[in-house]
């Protein structure tokens, strides 16, 4: 086991040194809930991120979570994305938010493992507030956190891609220009979706990984979602290209389908 460690270690070591020379890298990381036990992990991998030349990123967080919030103290001078649907953040006030989360983010039948009233109970508008005279933005992640290639009505799209982000507006006084599509995949967005995205924001981010250097297409914006549990040095695996490879059909599609 021990030897099996190292060997892996070893080889996301020499795979990333092989994968640095082939020049810079601009990651866009996803973040969604910060769990408690996961802060001190942030630390150091943001730390990290803070050491490194070869990798510039941008910092997302996903959903609207109120722990997303608290993680700002771990970002420091760094100014991060935050992408929230309004109907999660209505419910902070309220009871009903565990419904919101179990039909429309996790989808499980348990819900006692994740720390709800810690770690997944949504921000509220004044958090956000907060966040935006911090400096941070604020992006649509739809309305309700819908996977928009499901839905065929014309009016329920538009429903979820601009009034998500007019609520925003509406609610912060602020101008939304981001939209990240939930799930992030190729399945879960569509070129209806894409087609009111175009019209309503100015970028459009996903859940695919790539290097962002000389993706000139705003609306195909890779993402590496990052597991706070995993060793920095794999974390840097991914950080410069290491599965980017097995996206690379995923990224053509996307990019062809956003036109």
């Amino acid at each position: 086991m021990i030897l099996r460690s190292f060997l892996k270690l070893y080889l996301w070591r020499m795979t990333a040194l092989l994968l640095a020379k082939k020049g810079p890298q601009q990651r866009v990381i996803i973040f969604h809930d910060i769990h408690a036990f996961q802060e001190a992990p942030l630390r150091s991998f943001l730390s990290f991120l803070d050491a490194s030349t070869a990798i510039q990123t941008t910092i997302t967080f996903d959903d609207g979570f109120h722990s997303s919030y608290r993680a700002i103290q771990a970002l420091k001078n760094r100014k991060a994305i935050f992408f929230v649907a309004p109907e999660f953040i209505n419910r902070a006030h309220t009871n009903r938010w565990q419904e919101f989360f179990h039909h429309n983010l996790l989808r499980t039948e348990d819900l006692r493992q994740y720390e709800l009233e810690r770690a997944v109970r949504p921000a509220s508008w004044d958090d956000l507030r907060t966040l935006v005279k911090l400096g941070h933005a604020i992006g649509s992640h739809t309305m309700t956190h819908a996977r928009l290639s499901k839905i065929r009505s014309q009016k329920e799209l538009e429903y979820e891609i601009i009034g998500s982000g007019d609520r925003i507006e509406d609610m912060l006084q602020v101008k939304v220009d981001h939209f990240a599509y939930p799930f992030g995949d190729l399945k879960s967005i569509d070129e209806r979706a894409y087609k009111i995205i175009r019209r309503r924001y100015r970028s459009c981010f996903t859940g695919i990984r790539g290097n962002n250097i000389g993706n000139e297409n705003k609306y195909t914006q890779w993402r590496d979602p990052i597991d706070l549990g995993c060793p920095i040095k794999y974390q840097e695996f991914l950080l410069q290209g290491g599965f980017d490879w097995y996206y690379r059909s995923q990224r053509s599609r996307l990019a062809a389908l956003s036109q």
